[in-house]
């Protein structure tokens, strides 16, 4: 069975047949070409008008399906195919739609789903944790703009490890992980917002993001930011017995 690109809602029906065999298998070939469908429905409007509501749309579910949903659904080598022909779109014709907070963290889980780089899962988990709290303690800005600059200057990354996981090198996510807490014009957003905040406002986010209020400005030095997201990676490897 192939599980393309369908809305969770879809997904939903797809699994709730409860007639004979003969029905339910009709039912779900019904959703199969309906998915069939929704995958050329989602290239050819990401290729023919990349800034379309159509494109946003429907990139912004796929990657739902193959981000957060991706173990809900189907063995894993066939999500594993679903994710390849959503990615093959989110990594080239898509990638502009991958502009929130929510949508970078179902691109980080569908690539750690198809490329197996711890980065991808932490970035993944913090998304979807530690993020979520800044957002909602107020610093929603600076979320937006540190993630415009990760995707901007991760993209060739992402692209070559995309096409490359096969043949990675060992430490791939750690050299990842250096690149991006060493880059230049990310380290510059993270001072321009934290060096315009009340002393106060400074504790309060280094508390969010998960350093020592109680250390001068633990946040603001990459080698900090690379430690703790070294420390992140390890534990994502024994958490899920990553090697």
């Amino acid at each position: 069975m192939q599980w393309n690109y369908l809305t969770h809602r879809q997904l939903q029906d797809k699994i709730s047949c409860t007639g004979t065999k003969k029905e339910c298998e009709e039912h779900v070939r019904r959703y199969d070409d309906i998915s069939k469908k929704q995958d050329e429905e989602l290239r050819t409007a990401c290729a023919n008008q990349p800034n379309s509501n159509d494109c946003h749309r429907m990139m912004r579910e796929a990657l739902s399906y193959v981000g957060e949903f991706r173990s809900h659904y189907g063995k894993k080598s066939d999500i594993k195919e679903s994710t390849k022909r959503v990615l093959d779109i989110a990594n080239y014709s898509g990638y502009h739609t991958i502009d929130t907070l929510d949508k970078r963290a179902n691109y980080f889980g569908a690539m750690y789903g198809y490329t197996e780089q711890p980065w991808f899962g932490v970035a993944e988990e913090v998304s979807r944790t530690d993020l979520v709290q800044a957002e909602i303690a107020g610093f929603k800005s600076w979320v937006r703009d540190a993630g415009k600059v990760i995707m901007k200057n991760g993209k060739s990354e992402f692209q070559w490890i995309y096409q490359n996981y096969h043949n990675a090198p060992a430490n791939w996510s750690d050299q990842r992980l250096v690149n991006e807490q060493t880059d230049r014009e990310l380290q510059n957003v993270h001072q321009s917002y934290y060096h315009r905040w009340h002393p106060a406002t400074q504790f309060l986010f280094n508390k969010k993001v998960g350093f020592t209020p109680s250390e001068i400005d633990p946040f603001l030095d990459p080698r900090n930011r690379i430690h703790k997201g070294r420390n992140l990676i390890e534990e994502f490897k024994r958490k899920y017995e990553v090697r």
